[in-house]
């Protein structure tokens, strides 16, 4: 049996599921699913492992999903999708109208922000629905991750600097470059609405 017809039968036989990936990583650890589940929290038993891990259950929610991803050490994200394969078709709704798939890498960039659900339909349809364009988001929770991560590091970079408070000691331009961008960068996270601790 060659590769590709091993890896669509296993396909066809295990359709993909979080569960299953559930599984594979706590067996990784090895981690029982009585510890998952207690470590976890968010109202999960080893019961609701057990049924996650065999498809008996399909569903979890978001607080779920990110405790499971928490105690595992994974995104949740690797627990959504999985990378290996990247062109299986995962569902993302099956309505009145039809169902609507696409492949997997496509719907894990967009599901981690670095896409917008428009770049998704437009990959998907090759157009857009009439209204659709000013409903959609600009894809900007990747450049907000990023924007947050640069702020910490700026943050970080100025609780070193504090201590060196004399302008002479060739750190004064530093931090004058630091706190100016970090005003720039807090300036337009707010202007997305986003709420920055002081």
């Amino acid at each position: 049996m060659t590769q590709i017809a091993y890896i669509l039968a296993h396909m066809i036989e295990k359709p993909y599921s979080i569960g299953r990936r559930i599984a594979e990583f706590r067996k990784r650890l090895p981690i029982s699913a009585d510890k998952l589940a207690t470590e976890a929290g968010q109202g999960l038993t080893r019961s609701v492992i057990a049924n996650l891990e065999s498809g008996r259950k399909h569903d979890l929610s978001v607080q779920q999903l990110l405790a499971i991803a928490y105690v595992l050490g994974v995104s949740p994200s690797e627990l959504v999708f999985d990378s290996r394969y990247p062109h299986l078709e995962i569902s993302l709704s099956n309505g009145e109208s039809k169902d609507v798939t696409a492949e997997s890498w496509r719907v894990s960039e967009w599901f981690g922000g670095v896409g917008s659900a428009l770049d998704l339909q437009e990959k998907i349809n090759g157009t857009i629905r009439r209204g659709e364009r000013a409903l959609a988001t600009d894809g900007s929770a990747h450049l907000v991750t990023q924007s947050l991560r640069r702020r910490n590091t700026l943050l970080v970079r100025l609780l070193m600097l504090v201590g060196t408070s004399n302008d002479e000691d060739g750190f004064a331009e530093d931090r004058r470059d630091a706190r100016a961008e970090l005003y720039e960068i807090e300036k337009a996270l707010r202007a997305r609405g986003v709420h920055l601790s002081e």
